[in-house]
């Protein structure tokens, strides 16, 4: 007896070989977790200030970050995410290498000015309960990635149309009328805005 085999399921068993071999062979470890610079808890953080390159702190239930995180001078990347925080202390300014900081679900209401000092490029705010934004935030021009999204923002700054390398704006769940979704699109035409 002869069995009919369709060329499309020789192609699906093929694809899916050859992406299982891909998964396995690059099934390694995290490099970040791996690192002697990766660190997960502010009091090792503090024991070793310099080494601390990327700072994870996601899901421990912080309520503030303390004002001595300007100590981590090397760091460039803090999560945050799924905590308690209300803001960040005005000390976040003196993270000269910061290029990356993910805050989003926490209670967030308020940024400081300070925040632009930072060289981020990378910046998560979702899920927050942000109302309005600092002026000084058109001062990063290196802010390439914003996601705002479900927040309380009826409006952003002016001051938006002075980053020169922004490409994405996520807006999505926040307040932000037609109008004014629109003058957004017009300050910011070479960036994608979803909302």
């Amino acid at each position: 007896m002869k069995t009919k085999i369709s060329i499309s399921a020789v192609v699906t068993f093929v694809f899916a070989c050859a992406v299982a071999v891909l998964l396995n062979s690059c099934d390694s470890p995290s490099p970040s977790n791996q690192s002697p610079n990766y660190f997960t808890s502010l009091k090792e953080a503090f024991k070793h200030p310099e080494r601390v390159h990327i700072l994870s702190l996601s899901g421990q239930g912080l309520a503030e970050l303390p004002p001595e995180i300007k100590v981590l001078k090397n760091m460039y990347q803090l999560h945050l995410t799924d905590n308690r925080l209300r803001t960040f202390p005005s000390e976040i300014g003196e993270l000269s290498k910061l290029g990356f900081l993910a805050a989003g679900d926490n209670i967030i209401d308020s940024l400081p000015p300070a925040l632009a000092k930072c060289p981020i490029f990378w910046l998560d705010l979702r899920n927050n309960r942000l109302r309005h934004l600092p002026e000084e935030l058109g001062q990063i021009k290196t802010l390439e990635w914003v996601n705002l999204e479900n927040n309380q923002l009826s409006s952003i700054p002016a001051t938006v149309t002075d980053m020169p390398k922004l490409h994405t704006l996520k807006l999505k769940g926040n307040p932000i009328t037609n109008d004014e979704l629109e003058k957004i699109k017009k300050q910011l035409p070479g960036t994608k805005i979803e909302f």
